[in-house]
């Protein structure tokens, strides 16, 4: 029952959130899709590198810790990235 409820309110408010997002700001769509892939690059790679500690084998036999490090610091760094490069691109910061 709870695992119903839960699923009727993630799918309605999901796609309610993303509605709001697509017309206050068309290009955050776009952000997410893109951070959702980094996230995924960067889970695959650093668990390929560095992984050693297991995570949740129940869901992934091959999910490492490191992986889930990866897939939360690559995102986060692209988007720290590009918000300092749009900083500098509307000119509120000099080369």
């Amino acid at each position: 029952m709870l695992l119903e409820v839960f699923g009727q309110v993630f799918i309605s408010l999901g796609s309610s959130f993303g509605y709001l997002i697509y017309f206050l700001q068309p290009k955050f769509i776009m952000l997410m899709v893109h951070l959702t892939q980094w996230s995924d690059v960067g889970g695959y790679v650093f668990g390929n590198l560095y992984g050693k500690t297991s995570f949740a084998k129940t869901i992934s036999p091959k999910k490492t810790f490191e992986g889930v490090m990866g897939a939360i610091f690559l995102p986060t760094a692209f988007m720290c990235l590009f918000y300092i490069l749009g900083q500098y691109s509307e000119g509120k910061y000099a080369l």
